[in-house]
């Protein structure tokens, strides 16, 4: 299989998970999406081995590296300065204090993940 073979299954896999989700959702059956979408990863995954070309090289993931790293910083700073604002506001909304509490939780999670990631795989390199 070549990679632009792979890339028009992949689609196609894309949209069909997208409608059996949407189906789903509208009728309030929210197990049948999780199975769909650890399915079609499944596929797409198996799928990818069995192309001959390649499909990624040193820069993609250098590039990667760099675009993850960014939109974790900005993702954390605007996420902690939404936090200040809607602790500051909880007096007049009562649950801004939730929205507030649960961005704070999610950057804390994302930051103690991403540590905890990069020392995993500094160790990985080392040996």
């Amino acid at each position: 299989m070549n990679k632009k073979q792979f890339l028009i299954i992949k689609l196609v896999v894309v949209m069909l998970l997208a409608f059996i989700c949407g189906l789903a959702v509208q009728s309030q059956n929210y197990i049948i999406p999780i199975f769909a979408l650890i399915a079609t990863a499944s596929f797409i995954m198996i799928l990818s081995k069995k192309v001959g070309e390649v499909m990624a090289d040193e820069r993609d993931f250098l590039l990667a590296g760099k675009s993850a790293r960014i939109t974790i910083i900005t993702y954390s700073f605007i996420s902690a300065i939404a936090t200040i604002i809607l602790m500051a506001l909880r007096n007049n909304h009562p649950g801004f204090e939730l929205i507030g509490s649960t961005l704070a939780y999610s950057v804390c999670s994302l930051l103690i993940l991403q540590a905890l990631l990069f020392k995993f795989f500094n160790k990985k390199d080392e040996k």
